[in-house]
């Protein structure tokens, strides 16, 4: 399937499955977007794909607003959002020892981001 002509987001293109994402449709020819919090490997990933790179923190909606808002500046639109930012933390850990800290982290990048990526994806 060719993405040619296609605008996308890849959130946690950082590393792992956006990182495997935002390299497969650079090659089936979309116009990729690498966002991440971690600057580092998300500027990696976006090299090599020739491909720009936004820091963005999902669970902060001024951040997810600021990600869009540049969206909107370099391309006028966006086709497809790849929301694939998201942690696993305390997947071992017994229930009695899990923290409410490590869940609350959890579900803000998990669920939350998910939420704020979808809430103004709209807006590009």
């Amino acid at each position: 399937m060719t993405l040619t002509d296609k605008i996308i987001l890849v959130n946690g293109g950082a590393n792992g499955i956006g990182a495997a994402t935002a390299l497969e449709c650079a090659a089936r020819g979309a116009t990729v977007i690498v966002a991440d919090r971690d600057a580092v490997n998300g500027a990696a990933t976006a090299a090599k794909i020739g491909a720009p790179f936004i820091g963005v923190d999902v669970t902060d909606e001024p951040s997810v607003q600021a990600m869009y808002a540049q969206i909107a500046a370099r391309y006028g639109k966006l086709n497809v959002v790849l929301h694939t930012a998201g942690i696993l933390k305390g997947a071992f850990v017994p229930l009695e020892d899990f923290s409410a800290a490590t869940w609350h982290q959890v579900v803000d990048v998990n669920t939350f981001g998910s939420f704020l990526c979808a809430k103004h994806a709209g807006r590009c």
